[in-house]
This record gives C-alpha cells, structure tokens and sequence, in this order.
C-alpha cells in the first residue's frame, strides 16, 4: 500500500520595526501596513519613547501586540538615567530624556525593563533571526551600510543565524554578508537622511521606514519599507506639546 504524499508548505512574514522615538502617527500607519501584508510576527529592536511628542501612546500601542522587543541604549537611559554617557546620549537630547521619563507610568517602566538584550526567533528547522539594537555585543554600537565586510565578519563569527537584525542607526541597509543577511530596518520615527557628521544634527526623511522579511519554502526575501505617514497632524502635536527638542523637530518637517 502506498503512503500519501503531502506537499508541505512553509510561510511566514516577519516585520522588522526600530527606532521609533515617540512618533505615534508613524507608528499607526506602519502597524496598518504590517496588518495589511499579514506579517506573522513583529520584532520590534528598541529606542521606542523618547525624543518624540507622544512616548505614552507609543508603549500603550506596543504593550498591546504581539511582538518581540530588544532594548535600545535609549530604553535603557531610562531606566538609568544616570548613565546617559555610557548610553551614548548626545548632551542636547538630556532634557527630552527627562522629559520623556517624568510622563512615564511604573507600567511604562517595567514594559522597558522586559525588553531583552538581543531576542532570537526560531523559523524553519535550522535556521533563526538574531535581532538586537547597536550590535549584539554593544548597545550602542554603530553598523552603517559602508562597514568593511573584514569587520562585520569577525563580529558575526560567534553567531550562527542567518538573518541578523539590528537599529540604532535610522539608516536603512541590506547587505549579504557570505550568504547570511544583515538587515537595518530604518527608523520608524526618525529616519536620518546621512548619520550626525562632526557633532551636527542629523536631516530627517519624510516618512516611516521599516523591513518585511519573507520565508517561503527554500525562498527568503527581504523588503525595505517607507511607508507614508500624516505628517501636518504630526506637526500640529510638537507644536502642542512642551517637548525640549520641538523646534529642531518641527524645522525637519518644513
């Protein structure tokens, strides 16, 4: 007697958000096209609050999903603030820190505390995705689209996984890395237009970015995302709110 044959099928979507600063109307519209393409997870690599008008809104929409979270260096200045040098933050955004944490509910705070160091989701039998917010041995380790593969490689050689997922740097990137793939989603709430070049700020883009992996059978993809956002509605709540950092914010949307 013969033994059925089953053709079994493997399908799954990962959508790779970072960096979203306090932007909740980048958010919303992200999450909106997140539910539209039917992404089977989300992994989420940090800075979710601050320097941006909405931190609470932000958590309470995050709180509520089903999702994954890796801590970035400003998550973890919130829970630290003594410790702003060490995090890496710049001395201009001090006050939007401490303005962002003096809104912040005790639920706010041990939401940030759970977040983990780096988060490894499991896909097919074999392989997994390695997500963390610098590096996975620094938090506040930069990885830009121009670093020598010599360098990546010697990074990566502990870490056996084949999609390597990081943040923190706003700059969107894919590269392939011997046949893995590093993957920087951008940010959700401030993507840069280039990194901060001898302590001057950075330009901000126009819209939200982040990435969709897909996994079919033997076939993986990845898809850089902007996705378009209302930014004058944007504009009328910095102007509302008491944010230190408002007015260099609202002069990147003008």
């Amino acid at each position: 007697m013969k033994r059925p044959r089953h053709n079994w099928e493997f399908s799954v979507k990962i959508a790779v958000i970072s960096d979203i600063h306090g932007n909740y109307q980048a958010l919303k519209a992200v999450l909106r096209e997140i539910n539209t393409l039917g992404c089977d997870h989300i992994i989420c690599l940090g800075d979710v609050a601050t320097i941006g008008p909405q931190p609470r809104e932000v958590l309470d929409t995050l709180r509520a999903l089903d999702a994954r979270f890796v801590k970035g260096n400003h998550d973890a200045v919130l829970l630290h603030p003594a410790m702003k040098k060490e995090y890496a933050i710049a001395p201009v955004l001090s006050a939007d820190i401490d303005w962002c944490a003096e809104r912040l509910t005790p639920e706010d705070f041990s939401f940030l505390e759970s977040f983990d160091d780096c988060q490894r989701l499991p896909l097919r039998e074999g392989e997994a995705m390695l997500g963390y917010h610098g590096s996975p041995r620094s938090i506040v380790e930069n990885i830009y689209p121009e670093e020598a593969g010599r360098e990546l490689r010697d990074l990566f050689a502990s870490f056996p996984e084949r999609l390597l997922a990081g943040g923190h740097t706003h700059i969107q990137m894919l590269r392939n890395l011997d046949g893995r793939w590093l993957i920087n989603p951008g940010s959700v709430g401030q993507p840069f237009v280039h990194p901060p070049v001898q302590g001057k700020p950075p330009r901000l883009l126009k819209h939200a970015e982040w990435a969709m992996v897909t996994i079919r059978n033997k076939n993986l993809s990845v898809e850089l995302n902007r996705t378009n956002y209302d930014i004058s509605r944007y504009c009328k709540i910095i102007e509302k709110s008491s944010l230190p950092v408002k007015k260099w914010l609202l002069e990147q949307y003008t």
